[in-house]
């Protein structure tokens, strides 16, 4: 059955103008992708598509939607949340070639990327190859907690390590410990995370021109793992100018500076367009 049958009975041709039905179409075909969660809202304001970090899910960002002056879309990756039954990514460029296919299209010049840890690692190299095909690339893009990308990690791979070893990382790092001690939750946890920090370990950039989207980079006061010179190393990755702003906590304060990540989300997003067209 193709969409336009699906969608005929509620909107019947002569119903209403091709611009209506056109904004209806793209709304059905929202709510019928895997990987688009979250409402749809477009009268919120612009897209904003946010990428989680390893082994997290779109609850990293519930409720942003009622904080930012964005229509709030978490990409829904497979291992986790409606399609954890699916087999998570290894590697990077598969991910990123379906994400082109399938999220690529919703992407307009208007459109804001906000990616944590991995999920900046997933956003910054998506905008690429975005324009690599000539599509239609992000106003801006907002990356937290990772490094530059053409910077070497300085650690060892820790993603064949024994659970054990993963849960202190990841109690250090600043995941719950009603989490941590959850057997259920852990159970379903670990395999996405093992493929998680498996797909950003074996990560090998390329270097191309600074894409022409300006930068805005998050980081952790207590990040033991991504540090303030590995953070200023994006300025490199844009001709359109970096704003670096640090946030209280460890790696992951999204979970635990939530409202203080907030108030600087929408303080770029502002920056951004201006409170007119935000609002």
């Amino acid at each position: 059955m193709t969409t336009d049958k699906l969608i005929d009975p509620v909107v019947r041709p002569g119903s209403t103008s091709s611009d209506k039905r056109a904004e209806l179409l793209t709304a059905f075909r929202r709510v019928h992708n895997r990987w688009l969660g979250g409402r749809d809202n477009p009268d919120a304001g612009p897209l904003m598509l946010c990428f989680t970090y390893a082994g997290g899910s779109t609850g990293a960002f519930r409720g942003w939607e009622d904080m930012l002056p964005v229509n709030v879309c978490p990409i829904v990756l497979p291992g986790r949340d409606g399609r954890i039954d699916e087999p998570a990514y290894t590697r990077l460029s598969p991910l990123i070639a379906d994400l082109v296919d399938n999220v690529g299209p919703h992407v307009t010049p208007d459109t804001v990327f906000f990616g944590h840890s991995m999920g900046a690692l997933v956003a910054f190299e998506f905008t690429r190859e975005l324009r690599r095909r000539g599509m239609a690339v992000p106003k801006k893009l907002l990356l937290a907690a990772f490094r530059a990308p053409h910077l070497e990690s300085d650690r060892k791979p820790i993603h064949g390590w024994p659970d054990d070893v993963l849960q202190a990382v990841l109690h250090r790092e600043g995941v719950p410990a009603a989490t941590l001690t959850n057997p259920q939750i852990m159970a379903a946890l670990l395999p996405t995370l093992r493929a998680d920090l498996e797909l950003c370990e074996t990560y090998e950039f390329a270097d191309e021109p600074p894409l022409e989207v300006p930068l805005a980079v998050f980081g952790g006061s207590d990040d033991v793992r991504v540090r303030p010179p590995m953070l200023r190393g994006w300025d490199r990755h844009t001709s359109q100018g970096a704003t670096h702003v640090t946030v209280n906590g460890p790696h992951l304060f999204i979970n635990v500076s939530r409202d203080e990540l907030l108030a600087a989300v929408q303080h770029e997003l502002h920056a951004m367009v201006g409170d007119h067209d935000v609002n």
